[in-house]
């Protein structure tokens, strides 16, 4: 039994401080230890998710297989973690083994950076049909605008998958048969430009940190651009905020998808189905800055959509986004007719006749004046200044829809930096 001794309330008094003295000590030591850590994390790569219903668009899939996936970081860290998604899945995809590492070139890693993801401390897993899943964080320094490769081998068939929207640029690497997860190189590996499995991935950064997603369709994705550069209108903006003197560190992801369109379903879901998972629940996003509605006026649907409904779809979208606390930003729709006479309309992907032509610079008025956004940024400026209507000739891939690299980087920097401030 144990038995409290009786205090004179001088030794009390002694006793409490003490205690007090004691109790100070510990919180000077542990505080200095708990300041570096800021349990803030921010998706520094985004890879969106695409549903198709035809079946045609399926992939047949893998077994026995590694598959690694080369993406961009936009801004790097020394704490990292993957997210990886079976949303659109018809079956639950076993993960055998899981490791990242720093990319040099093609597949080949950087052996000293490799390590192993785990997942509630396991190093396999099953990602169940429409589920995400998160891995444990990992200590890697991740340099800002760093290619990471991370590799997943799948020792089971995984049936017919539904390829991601990839990076532009960036390639997927295939295996088979066996598990190469922590090869510095794969040299039987199959290239492709479909993504699987990896959703995102994030680092820990300082409470001040924060992520702008640029959302939209091919034009945000960056289609046309320079393969394995980050040359999108994203890739210009996030190396163009990081050169900036005394500008807030941000992160910049691109979720644009190629055909996708802001209010009917198509090329993925539209842009209001995906808004939130694609944008507004990625962890410490700050900023939406949108391209798109080119393929909504280009759509042949039946009734014809008006501009006054692409309208009321941005409306929506910066009311979804002001209810999160989260800021967005619209890009005018950059110039695509073919020429005065609107010849050869099937280059533009439909855009280039005179009542379309009407509906963009619609469009782009009520942008411009509208105070229902935080703010924009004119993009026409990538114009020919002799015919404005239609794209630079200095800036066109050569569709007279999609820039060059020198067009993308002409529409970040078109961009102010002083909206993300």
């Amino acid at each position: 039994m144990f038995i409290v001794p009786k205090l004179s309330s001088r030794r009390l008094r002694i006793a409490i401080f003490a205690f007090l003295a004691i109790g100070a000590s510990i919180a000077a030591f542990v505080k200095p230890a708990l300041a570096g850590r800021s349990d803030h994390w921010v998706v520094t790569t985004f890879i969106a998710p695409i549903y198709y219903s035809n079946d045609a668009a399926h992939d047949p899939g893998f077994e026995n297989a590694t598959v690694r996936e080369v993406v961009t970081a936009s801004i790097g860290g020394s704490k990292m973690r993957v997210r990886l998604t079976n949303k659109y899945g018809e079956q639950p995809i076993h993960i055998g083994a899981a490791h990242v590492a720093i990319r040099t070139q093609g597949d080949e890693i950087t052996p000293n950076t490799d390590r192993v993801l785990t997942f509630n401390g396991s190093a396999t897993v099953t990602i169940p049909v429409g589920d995400d899943i998160v891995s444990d964080p990992v200590s890697l320094d991740v340099p800002d605008q760093s290619a990471l490769a991370i590799s997943l081998f799948v020792p089971e068939a995984t049936g017919k998958l539904r390829p991601h929207s990839g990076p532009p640029g960036r390639y997927t690497y295939v295996s088979t048969p066996g598990d190469f997860t922590g090869a510095q190189s794969i040299s039987s590996a199959k290239r492709t430009d479909n993504f699987y499995w990896v959703k995102s991935i994030e680092v820990e950064a300082k409470k001040n940190v924060g992520t702008i997603v640029a959302i939209g369709s091919s034009v945000c994705a960056g289609a046309h651009s320079t393969e394995d550069a980050y040359n999108s209108w994203p890739g210009y903006l996030s190396r163009r905020i990081l050169a900036a003197k005394k500008q807030p560190r941000m992160a910049v992801v691109n979720a644009g998808i190629g055909g996708n369109r802001i209010i009917f379903d198509g090329a993925g879901e539209s842009l209001l189905h995906r808004l939130a998972p694609d944008a507004l629940d990625l962890s410490g996003v700050k900023y939406v800055v949108m391209y798109a509605g080119n393929n909504d006026i280009g759509a042949q649907m039946s009734p014809q959509v008006t501009a006054d409904a692409i309208i009321d779809g941005i409306r929506e979208t910066a009311k979804r986004c002001h209810a999160k606390g989260i800021k967005f930003i619209a890009l005018t729709f950059a110039p695509c007719i073919t020429g005065p006479t609107f010849s050869d309309n099937s280059k533009s992907g439909g855009l280039s006749t005179q009542q379309k032509e009407a509906m963009r610079l619609a469009i782009n008025n009520w942008i411009r004046t509208t105070k229902e956004i935080d703010g924009y940024a004119d993009v026409e400026t990538i114009a020919d200044p002799d015919n404005p209507g239609a794209i630079n000739p200095i800036y066109d891939s050569g569709d007279h829809l999609h820039p060059n690299d020198a067009g993308y980087e002409a529409m970040a920097d078109a961009i102010p930096l002083n909206l993300f401030k």
